[in-house]
């Protein structure tokens, strides 16, 4: 099949420009990943650990005393 570089009589299609699309939005998103965890350890270091959310539960997920 690759050899011959068919499929069923037809002409397999250039793949070279959609796999470099590929390969460059995934570089991009590595490195933007990658900054952006930088700044957060930046941030966390200038600014100490951030307190856990301390969100309001409804009613019915709050820890009810014991009957």
């Amino acid at each position: 099949m690759h050899e011959e570089g068919e499929v069923d009589g037809k002409a397999i299609p250039d793949l070279t420009a959609p796999v470099a699309a590929v390969q460059a939005a995934v570089s991009n998103l590595v490195r933007v990943s990658a900054q952006g965890l930088s700044r957060e350890r930046a941030r966390e270091v200038s600014l100490g650990p951030r307190p856990a959310s301390r969100l309001p539960l409804p009613g019915s997920l709050a820890a009810s005393p014991p009957r």
